[in-house]
């Protein structure tokens, strides 16, 4: 495993552990750490059942899209039950 592969194996639990799109960055992973919290932010807003509006969330997966940069850009699965990012 590449050491930029390792930090991405481990994002899922770091958004599980906030339960929302502001977990904490990976040393020297800036780009990488913009773009999954875009892209986590953008399925959150889309689980909520009135969005822009509410937190109440439904029980589904989202997927979040973060705008493309030089380096590409981030995709999220996120789970939430409950009002709770699951892993």
């Amino acid at each position: 495993m590449s050491p930029r592969s390792k930090p991405t194996k481990k994002w899922g639990q770091r958004f599980v552990d906030a339960n929302s799109a502001e977990a904490d960055d990976f040393s020297q992973a800036t780009s990488s750490s913009n773009r999954y919290k875009q892209a986590v932010a953008r399925a959150l807003e889309k689980a909520k059942a009135n969005p822009a509006v509410t937190t109440e969330y439904s029980t589904v997966y989202f997927v979040g899209k973060s705008a493309a940069d030089d380096h590409g850009y981030g995709l999220a699965l996120v789970t939430i039950k409950e009002d709770k990012v699951q892993a």
